[in-house]
């Protein structure tokens, strides 16, 4: 399954920005199972500072992907899967 997942990475044109929309969707995701009626579209208005009209609890998904980004690009850099925490 891990060679599966390898060989279909190498058919994306732009894996960053897969990520980038991943990161976005989980965080959306996972704040409206907690209530949050912001949507990852919300979120992308926020950073990009498109929207005013945005709901209140934007903030939490902004939050969630800035925990997201740290985990990901800050603590696991230079750590290899095997060598754990």
């Amino acid at each position: 399954m891990l060679g599966k997942l390898d060989g279909i990475t190498q058919l994306l044109p732009d894996i960053d920005f897969v990520l980038f929309m991943y990161i976005r969707k989980d965080a959306a995701s996972s704040s409206q199972i907690e209530g949050t009626r912001a949507t990852m579209i919300d979120a992308i208005e926020a950073e990009s500072k498109t929207s005013e009209k945005l709901p209140d609890d934007v903030d939490d998904i902004l939050h969630y992907i800035h925990a997201l980004n740290y985990g990901f690009f800050s603590r696991l850099s230079g750590i290899s899967i095997s060598q754990g925490f």
